[in-house]
């Protein structure tokens, strides 16, 4: 009985636990102009870094682009005034012959995301669309060199920058409104989570009358 509590309840706490969603990844031959509100553009140099490690081919004050490479990470700090979509834009080239890729993050260096490149010609500008909701106030962005990276089987690309525009603005319901629309919903069914308490609750009463009746 107590194993089988133990297995029921563990399934309930799996249930419950919050799921990382990824960014959403797209891809442009064109530079992307018309996907919102722009907000912000940082450039290839050295000084538009907040912060940076690791190795790097062309990295320099006023550089024209720059290639990350082995462990190379850049950090970029910046601030949004809402809640909402956004989506961040890099300009890269990536040139054909060789799969070709980066990794980013937003705000957790460590949950980094592979970016598989789409690669052209060695003068042709991609752009990659990365697009995921933030919240109103400070935030990170990296540009990492790709998991994998080996600079043959796997390698990097020439980054030219990133621009940053707002898709969609969140605008959280009010009070008043929650309770409105919970008024005019339909009464739900129970949901698996509320059976899941109901089973447990008949075995934990279930168990309770068996020990009850053993001690007689």
């Amino acid at each position: 009985m107590k194993k089988l509590l133990a297995m029921i309840m563990a399934a309930v706490c799996v249930l419950g636990a919050a799921v990382a969603v990824s960014a959403e990844i797209s891809f442009s031959e064109t530079e992307p102009k018309d996907i919102g509100e722009f907000l912000l553009e940082y450039g290839p140099g050295e000084e538009e870094m907040t912060e940076h490690g690791g190795n790097f081919s062309n990295l320099a004050t006023g550089g024209q682009s720059f290639c990350n490479k082995m462990d190379g990470w850049a950090r970029y700090e910046f601030s949004v005034d809402v809640d909402g979509v956004y989506a961040f834009v890099v300009d890269y080239i990536a040139r054909e012959g060789k799969a070709r890729s980066i990794d980013v993050a937003i705000d957790d260096k460590g949950n980094n995301q592979w970016v598989d490149l789409v690669e052209a010609g060695p003068e042709d500008h991609r752009y990659a669309i990365i697009t995921a909701e933030l919240t109103a106030g400070k935030h990170n962005f990296f540009i990492m060199a790709p998991t994998g990276f080996d600079d043959d089987a796997v390698k990097s690309c020439d980054v030219y920058g990133w621009d940053l525009y707002l898709v969609e603005e969140i605008v959280p319901e009010t009070e008043a409104e929650t309770v409105a629309a919970a008024e005019e919903a339909p009464a739900a069914p129970q949901t698996f989570d509320a059976g899941i308490v109901a089973a447990v609750a008949s075995l934990v009463a279930a168990a309770g009358y068996a020990v009850s009746k053993k001690s007689r």
